[in-house]
């Protein structure tokens, strides 16, 4: 017979919009990350664990997804396990009492099995961060599916000194001596939280000229905080042969360089223009234009063209009209035109080379150059829940969008948000890894009571999933004083521990003002319950106004509670019922410091097949 049972008592509050709470109980949520240096990773301690609602919830995680840049899941088992109580009446409200290595359980008895999984957090840049994590269940016993939805928010903080200067090396192809390249841009970006003075130097300054875009000059910078300057950067050959450059950016950030690249050539009878082919950026999943090269016959004679690309261009440019073997006519020109896939990352830089090799002439090496950056978006918070409005009361939150990936998306236009709910409907570019934010004021003026729900859309410019939804959830209450929510389950929690606190927010959807005089536990399990916030609950309370109770639960015996927060006014009473169930009393036998799934380290690894085994077995003899 198995000797042991792993469990956890990890309870928490379970913020929801509606006035009961979820069958699956995160210990807490939303989840806070706390701020993190850009770059830096933290992850959560203690684990998120999901318990068990009441002994007799009995639920089968299917799924746990997510879909945020800056946030990641560890998930146990691949994101799916068991939560349910492994003593007590599960499913169908018997109470069978059964031995377990010499302890008893019956009615009112629960030893939760819960699941545990990390998650971390690393910010791509500066500012507020939110991520939605659903978890999928369904009842064991059969009925329909729900979802849980668990909110994580971090704050990423920018580090007193960095610099970002894109892209670190610029190859300007075969030149002609005498003649000047197209421009590439060099983007020199102050990424720390303090003011910056960069100085730039060109170490070969006679084969490369660099000229400011939106700069004061190239030799020195102040750049504020997210600030952001481009360099024209050209090659003009004045010898034969390879030619080489460095620019240098230093600043507190330290120094950053970009290499500079050219190759002199006498002259051509071909005049190829751009030199060298730059795509641009684009993003991941959506190619950019087409790429078109000119060429032109500037000899006395026609010509025959050879062009191909040079062993080692990436995979994913490819030649899409290719004027190779064609005579090309004295003073003709012609056109090479370049695709460029973009299916996976690609930092600025070369994408190969194009080869153009003529009768009686020296082959040229064109650079072709393109940039396929990652793109995301997300919203802080992820989830827009307004909780308890009174009907007749409008109800604001600030949502902040921005790109958690490296490339910039655009927000073209804003759907959705039905009365009674609103949101602006502002459009505009996003800069990647948070380089700004687009503000949005959601709404909600409910007219009836009931729980509303709605969403509002972004439709962007990403490639594969372009338009992005965000929920919106509010409770409208009816006129009145209302506890929301008005039963509060507080789940299995360890006899002598005391769990976390839960939220009761009481509202005054009245047409005056009320004072409330007194908030206090009733109830056959009053002493295993208390008020932890306010301290002094006397107050007045205006109309459309509310306050918050914080309830905690401290069993001291095993087995089921019951009790009721009543708070009473000077116009009646109000109450919430409260719920939850002791273990770990005499059943010492069966408690251990491990959960199912190991609930805060990931570690015992070795008990959590113990744990599933034990809790099948369990459920077998109860539904006997």
């Amino acid at each position: 017979m198995v000797a042991s049972v792993v469990i956890a008592a990890c309870f928490g509050e379970a913020k929801l919009a509606t006035s009961r709470q979820a069958v699956i109980v995160p210990d807490r949520d939303p989840v806070e990350m706390g701020s993190v240096v850009v770059g830096q990773m933290v992850t959560t301690s203690p684990a998120i664990t999901l318990s068990p609602e009441t002994e007799t919830s009995d639920d089968t995680i299917t799924s746990i997804t997510e879909s945020c840049a800056d946030f990641a899941l560890s998930l146990p088992n691949g994101g799916s396990g068991q939560v349910f109580c492994s003593g007590g009446p599960i499913g169908s409200g018997s109470a069978p009492t059964f031995a377990l290595g010499g302890a008893g359980y019956g009615t009112g008895a629960c030893v939760p099995v819960t699941y545990s999984f990390n998650a971390t957090f690393m910010p791509s840049g500066p500012g507020s961060a939110s991520c939605a994590v659903t978890v999928n269940y369904t009842p064991t016993g059969g009925g329909s599916g729900s979802s849980r939805l668990i909110t994580l928010n971090g704050t990423g903080t920018a580090p007193a000194f960095a610099l970002t200067v894109t892209p670190p090396t610029i190859s300007f192809s075969d030149h002609p001596i005498g003649s000047t390249s197209s421009a590439t841009t060099v983007a020199v970006k102050n990424t720390g939280s303090m003011v910056l003075t960069v100085t730039g130097t060109n170490s070969n300054p006679s084969n490369f000229s660099v000229a400011p875009v939106g700069a004061a000059n190239f030799g020195s910078q102040s750049l504020t905080s997210g600030q952001q300057v481009g360099f024209s950067v050209r090659c003009t050959p004045i010898a034969l042969g390879p030619i080489t450059g460095v620019l240098t950016f230093d600043s507190a950030a330290g120094p950053r360089t970009v290499t500079l690249s050219c190759n002199g050539i006498g002259a051509s009878n071909l005049a190829i223009t751009p030199v060298p082919g730059d795509f641009g950026p684009t993003l991941v999943g959506r190619a950019p234009a087409n790429l078109s090269i000119q060429i032109t016959n500037s000899g006395t004679a026609a010509t025959t063209l050879s062009v191909a690309l040079a062993a080692g261009a990436s995979p994913e440019l490819a030649i899409v009209t290719n004027p190779n073997g064609m005579n090309l006519p004295m003073g003709m020109p012609t056109n090479v035109v370049l695709s460029y896939s973009a299916l996976t990352d690609h930092p600025s830089g070369s994408l190969g080379t194009l080869v153009v090799n003529y009768t009686g002439g020296t082959a040229r090496n064109i650079a072709i150059n393109g940039t396929a950056l990652p793109a995301e978006i997300g919203a802080a918070p992820a989830a827009i829940d307004f909780g308890p409005i009174c009907v007749g009361e409008t109800a604001t939150k600030p949502v902040m969008v921005y790109a958690s990936a490296a490339g910039n998306v655009d927000i073209a236009t804003v759907t959705g948000a039905a009365p009674p709910f609103g949101v602006t409907r502002t459009t505009g570019t996003l800069q990647g890894n948070h380089g700004n934010t687009i503000d949005f004021m959601a709404t909600v003026s409910p007219t009836a009571p009931g729980e509303l729900m709605d969403s509002f859309t972004l439709n962007t410019n990403l490639p594969n999933n372009p338009a992005r939804s965000f929920p919106l959830k509010a409770t409208a209450l009816p006129a009145g004083v209302t506890p929301t929510p008005d039963l509060v389950h507080f789940g299995p929690g360890r006899v002598g521990m005391t769990t976390s606190a839960k939220t009761i927010e009481v509202s005054n959807c009245g047409n005056a003002p009320i004072n409330i005089t007194a908030a206090r536990i009733e109830g056959t399990s009053a002493n295993d319950f208390a008020i932890v916030s306010p301290e002094n609950p006397v107050m007045s309370l205006p109309q459309m106004g509310s306050v918050k109770f914080l309830v905690v639960m401290s069993p001291r015996q095993s087995g089921t509670k019951a009790a009721q927060l009543v708070i009473e006014y000077d116009g009646g009473t109000v109450i919430a019922d409260l719920d939850g169930n002791g273990f770990g009393g005499d059943e010492t036998a069966l408690l251990d410091r491990e959960t199912y799934y190991a609930c805060s380290t990931g570690s015992g690894g070795g008990l959590a097949p113990l744990a599933l085994a034990l809790g099948l077995l369990l459920r077998r003899r109860r539904r006997a």
